[in-house]
């Protein structure tokens, strides 16, 4: 079982060019898969029980343990399943808008807290995950290149590319109070303790493993004084995609969070028909209008 992991992570890494995030994601989700697997090799039906018990999940999350399965019996060429998934990824109803468990006021009252707290790491962390919407690790991988004058770039995990914002002014006032309350070298966030034998890949992965837990608990501990429900810091993302969706369309979201596909912006956008109608219309208005 362990060398059949380790080879499915090695495939996953090597040939499908994974992310370590996403190898990490899809490597427990399967775990899990198998733990719940009453045959093997697995079925249908151990595929169906297993996404029963995924019910209460967002749409995101489903879709996630859907291409984690998926990746896994095309590895383990497992046709019959491979298609099976296929199907249900396509069937996955994406055109609920997600909603968010947060707002501006419970974001204050967060933010507060840090600066309550004199907590200059965190609270820099908290406005780059709030105002942009970025995946945690890309803001604990920032260096202080990253940042300029009037911006900041980030490298987005899954897209391997760039993307860069102006600085909104709770990230331009927390990088200040940072950079005086820390001796900033290369990387803002982590520690260069490079270990025997390790590639760069894989001590920036370690190093950002352990500091993701330490802000996870500082989340827990701000939200808890704050009396807010305990969210993750991907929640914060979730929060930046629902609060731009009004004013963005699918592909805008798509290049804004750096996501491979539409399916996710598509989960954000909740389209007005009677908009799109009327716009159907004018535009159908000016070309007949044109023919005259």
């Amino acid at each position: 079982m362990k060398d059949t992991m380790y080879s499915f992570e090695e495939s996953l890494r090597i040939e499908k060019k994974k992310s370590e995030n996403t190898i990490q994601t899809y490597l427990q989700s399967v775990d899990q898969f198998l733990k719940s697997a009453k045959n093997n090799p697995p079925n249908k039906e151990d595929v169906q029980r297993y996404l029963k018990n995924l019910h209460k999940q967002s749409i995101n999350t489903v879709n996630v343990r859907l291409s984690a399965l998926r990746a896994y019996f095309e590895y383990k060429q497992l046709a019959e399943l491979f298609t099976y998934i296929n199907i249900l990824e396509r069937d996955t109803p994406v055109n609920e808008p997600v909603k968010s468990a947060l707002d501006s006021k419970k974001l204050a009252k967060m933010r507060a807290y840090f600066i309550k707290n004199n907590d200059c790491q965190s609270l820099l962390i908290f406005d780059l995950l709030s105002d942009y919407g970025a995946r945690i690790a890309e803001v604990l991988a920032l260096r202080k290149k990253d940042f300029t004058e009037n911006g900041v770039s980030f490298f987005m995990t899954k897209t391997k590319r760039y993307r860069v914002h102006p600085l909104t002014p709770h990230a331009k006032e927390s990088y200040a109070a940072y950079l005086k309350s820390a001796d900033v070298k290369d990387y803002l966030f982590l520690t260069d303790d490079k270990q025997d034998d390790e590639s760069k890949e894989a001590r920036l992965y370690r190093n950002i493993s352990k500091l993701r837990h330490k802000v996870r608990r500082r989340l827990l501990r701000c939200e808890k004084s704050c009396n807010i429900a305990e969210e993750s810091p991907h929640k914060l993302r979730h929060h930046r995609a629902t609060a731009l969706a009004p004013s963005m369309n699918a592909f805008e979201l798509k290049d804004f969070f750096g996501w491979k596909t539409l399916s996710i912006a598509a989960t954000y956008v909740n389209t007005d028909m009677k908009r799109v109608n009327n716009k159907a219309l004018e535009a159908l208005k000016q070309e007949q209008e044109a023919l005259v």
